[in-house]
């Protein structure tokens, strides 16, 4: 997990930005490695440091600057889904010519559900209220996963069907047989980096060197 790992934090320190990726872990929890993850995303959030947190990432994000991170009231979300800017996210560098609304795949039952003091709601839906958020500059955080297709989605889920087939409310099969590519939601990333790449050249800098940190995957955060 995150900067457990050897040298990672070195890495992330020396990096121009981060992706916080995707985990099966929860971010609500009390576990001491995840403890010390989210008071590291506060410091790199409070200094500045350029970010972009995917679903569990997101969440780690929001609960580091004060946000509430649970299990969803409204349950799992998964598969197709479309999420609404809000007129702050619309006017946003991060989804600057999207359509509206925005088509995404989704893999989480957790959420954040309260929006940190200062962070800015730039997406939302009616299943999960909190879809994106600002902090700052070049600090964003996603619930829904744009970097996923559905054969990618449906390999994820390929051993968890026969566990949540009888718990969900929907129709687990249909969801994922029948998904969707959301060809849109990939250009996030590169939204996120031209700013960077742009602002490094004017500067005579060297192109951003991104790292995931975190647990790698999509699973259930």
């Amino acid at each position: 997990m995150g900067l457990s790992h050897s040298g990672l934090g070195e890495a992330a320190a020396a990096a121009d930005a981060l992706i916080l990726s995707g985990s099966p872990r929860d971010a609500w929890s009390d576990e001491p490695d995840l403890v010390r993850y989210v008071s590291q995303v506060r410091h790199w959030v409070e200094n500045g440091k350029a970010l972009f947190g995917v679903c569990f990432g997101h969440q780690v994000m929001a609960r580091a600057m004060g946000g509430h991170v649970a299990k969803n009231p409204m349950g799992w979300e998964v598969g197709n889904t479309t999420v609404e800017l809000t007129v702050k996210g619309g006017d946003s560098l991060l989804f600057a010519s999207q359509p509206q609304p925005m088509p995404v795949l989704q893999s989480h039952q957790d959420a954040v559900v309260s929006v940190p003091a200062g962070a800015t709601l730039l997406a939302t839906n009616s299943h999960t209220y909190v879809q994106a958020l600002s902090y700052g500059p070049h600090q964003y955080g996603v619930q829904f996963h744009p970097e996923l297709t559905p054969d990618i989605l449906r390999s994820v889920w390929a051993q968890r069907r026969e566990v949540w087939r009888h718990k969900v409310v929907f129709d687990l099969d249909k969801r994922l047989d029948n998904m969707n590519p959301t060809p849109v939601a990939p250009h996030l990333f590169a939204q996120f980096l031209d700013p960077l790449l742009k602002r490094n050249k004017l500067q005579g800098s060297r192109l951003p060197k991104t790292k995931p940190t975190g647990d790698a995957g999509v699973q259930e955060s």
